[in-house]
């Protein structure tokens, strides 16, 4: 996560790497089955210009609460 947009990599041999500009973002939903809840995984969807893509990450809602919190203090 830097200033003014979020890096989202996935892949072990072949690696994918989506740079999204916070002043693009649209909006995000999460999700956590009860499992996932438990093992701390979720997946983290990103919408930015009517597209969306979705990632199965560790500590959704910990993303979520630094997205939040970066997109706060750049509309300060």
């Amino acid at each position: 996560m830097l200033k003014n947009s979020l890096t989202l990599r996935s892949g072990v041999v072949a690696q994918e790497v989506n740079d999204i500009l916070l002043s693009k973002y649209e909006g995000f939903h999460l999700h956590q089955s009860a499992m996932g809840k438990w093992l701390g995984y979720g997946i983290f969807r990103v919408t930015t210009g009517g597209a969306y893509q979705s990632y199965k990450i560790k500590d959704p809602m910990g993303l979520r609460n630094t997205v939040m919190n970066q997109i706060n203090e750049i509309n300060k």
